[in-house]
């Protein structure tokens, strides 16, 4: 069985584990596959156009973690906005998905979505109800299921099995232990969580992530 990491800070020494290292500027190009984006806790002084580099290598898989946080961002609202949508474009540019860091600014986000709905996005660390998740299903839009994530278990049982993603974000948490954790809340079989996710993996990538 083959698990995927579709967000994490760390990288998995296991054969049967992939997973998508994020990046930011001022880090290597890595060997391994990667997201690279602008955190709205650390936009401050950062440009999109730091991420050229990253954009333009084979192994830069997505656009991120970039997004909007109401809470922890030195950035305004606005200007967090501005940031977000330059992302969106080097996404569109690239043919790109997006991976999303979202704290209370449900609304600010559907705005921008709704500007560029072309787009493939992944809504990592996803700790909304079920509420949000419909409100966003018409757009492009997975929900990746975290260590923070599995303590609001009503979250998953109502998820799609076509939207859900699985991640080790910054913890310390084994990705194997996460899918186990995570079929115990959906009432699956860890083997039927891994089909599920690889399904939605190659319909995100394709088969890149081999």
């Amino acid at each position: 069985m083959h698990y995927y990491d579709i967000h994490t800070h760390r990288e998995s020494q296991s054969p049967s584990v992939t997973s998508i290292l994020n990046v930011i500027p001022g880090q290597a190009v890595p060997e391994s596959f990667f997201s690279a984006g602008i955190h709205p806790w650390y936009a401050k002084d950062a440009l999109v156009a730091d991420l050229h580099d990253f954009a333009t290598s084979p192994k830069c898989l997505a656009i991120g973690e970039c997004g909007l946080d109401s809470v922890k961002s030195s950035l305004s609202v606005d200007d967090q906005k501005l940031l977000l949508r330059a992302h969106l474009e080097l996404a569109t540019q690239h043919h790109r998905p997006v991976i999303l860091h979202v704290v209370r600014s449900t609304n600010e986000l559907f705005q921008l979505v709704k500007e560029f709905p072309e787009l493939v996005y992944i809504w990592h660390g996803f700790t909304g109800n079920e509420d949000i998740c419909k409100q966003f299903l018409p757009f492009n839009m997975y929900f990746s299921c975290g260590q923070r994530g599995l303590k609001k278990p009503e979250s998953w049982l109502s998820m799609p099995e076509g939207r859900l993603l699985c991640e080790t974000d910054d913890s310390d948490i084994p990705i194997e232990q996460i899918y186990a954790e995570l079929a115990a809340i959906r009432n699956e079989s860890v083997e039927q969580l891994s089909k599920i996710i690889e399904n939605n993996v190659f319909r995100i990538f394709g088969h890149e992530l081999e």
